[in-house]
């Protein structure tokens, strides 16, 4: 038959890592979705707080700058599309 879908709620809680070494980003927190179709084009992964006391900002991960390894982590691409301002330029989207 065709390919399984992953849903969002598979998606959501899950560990985000990146890098060289596999260093842990932090865990799936929302969906983005685009402003006129109906689609996802990417989530928000919640960063652990700096030395626990200071908040950090959510980091966008495009849909398509991310793949899910054996363990089941989300591990995000090295390419400047993969996330933040190369992401939403690739996508075309603008963030206002």
């Amino acid at each position: 038959m065709g390919a399984k879908l992953t849903t969002t709620k598979q998606l959501m809680g899950k560990r985000v890592v990146g890098g060289k070494r596999g260093k842990r980003i932090g865990k799936v927190r929302r969906f983005v979705f685009h402003p006129s179709e109906k689609r996802c084009i990417g989530l928000l992964v919640k960063r652990p707080d700096a030395a626990l006391m200071f908040h950090r900002k959510d980091l966008f991960v495009a849909l398509d700058g991310f793949h899910v390894n054996d363990e089941g982590d989300l591990v995000v691409h090295d390419d400047s599309e993969a996330t933040e301002r190369g992401a939403i330029k690739a996508l075309g989207v603008n963030r206002s």
